[in-house]
């Protein structure tokens, strides 16, 4: 009785909204609103039904009531002929967020189509993305008999060799116009990149007076000790050699 007590609630906002501000609202984002009531109180056949009310408020659906749509149709109810209804419309500008993609091949799979299938991995190619490995674990499994699966998959993984060396490529271009950029800079101050900065120079004044003072000095041993020190054996050789092993039996 709630649900429909907001239900009644949500028609009657939108109702004295279009008669108070029909031309200042986006009636779009206000339908996705009531759609999103309708998908959170589990009436999904109403759900699906709304996208018949955004012509009568002169408005048309965006990508965000198709994902809402895609989202209950492929995660809550698994239903796979309706999903790719929707899929069909579903607006490619902007491009689709990369987990609305694996939702779909998802589907697809559940499908046991292997034309829907690779239907799916070829719209991925097209898009530039990539199944998840859940999802790559599950194709393996699927299509290890179909050979165009095998084929997508290999030119997928081509793809994403492509995308990462052309990556790799403009990080590396990158790097080297910025230390062009600061070796210009040091030029026109008369500095090369060896010439230290004034933090390396006050280091090295720091740790040329430690060396002065004899902090990194061997202690002096006498003769004897210097000696027994340098045979094997004896806790001055062990506590060079030994090493703490770590203990594999706990």
């Amino acid at each position: 009785q709630e649900i429909l007590r907001n239900l009644r609630s949500a028609w009657h906002i939108v109702a004295e909204a279009r008669t108070r501000l029909n031309d200042e609202l986006d009636w779009t984002r206000m339908l996705n609103e009531v759609m999103g009531v309708y998908i959170a109180g589990g009436f999904t056949n109403y759900a699906v039904n709304m996208l018949q009310q955004y012509d009568a408020f002169d408005a048309k659906p965006d990508t965000q009531t198709y994902i809402m749509l895609l989202n209950m149709l492929g995660k809550d109810l698994k239903d796979v002929g309706r999903f790719f209804s929707l899929w069909e419309a579903l607006p490619r500008d902007p491009k689709p967020a990369d987990e609305l993609y694996h939702l779909a091949l998802e589907m697809a799979l559940e499908s046991r189509s292997a034309r829907r299938t690779v239907g799916m991995l070829q719209e991925m190619h097209s898009a530039e993305v990539f199944p998840s490995p859940d999802l790559a674990e599950r194709l393996a499994k699927a299509g290890r008999n179909v050979i165009q699966i095998h084929e997508w998959v290999g030119k997928l993984v081509a793809l994403n060799t492509q995308l990462r060396v052309r990556t790799a490529k403009r990080d590396t271009a990158l790097l080297q116009t910025h230390i062009d950029e600061r070796d210009a800079i040091l030029a026109t101050e008369g500095k090369t990149p060896r010439t230290p900065t004034p933090a390396q120079e006050v280091r090295d004044k720091y740790f040329a007076k430690l060396k002065k003072q004899g902090y990194f000095r061997r202690p002096w041993l006498p003769l004897g000790e210097y000696i027994q020190s340098k045979k094997k054996g004896g806790e001055a050789y062990a506590a060079r050699h030994d090493k703490p092993r770590p203990n594999i039996m706990s």
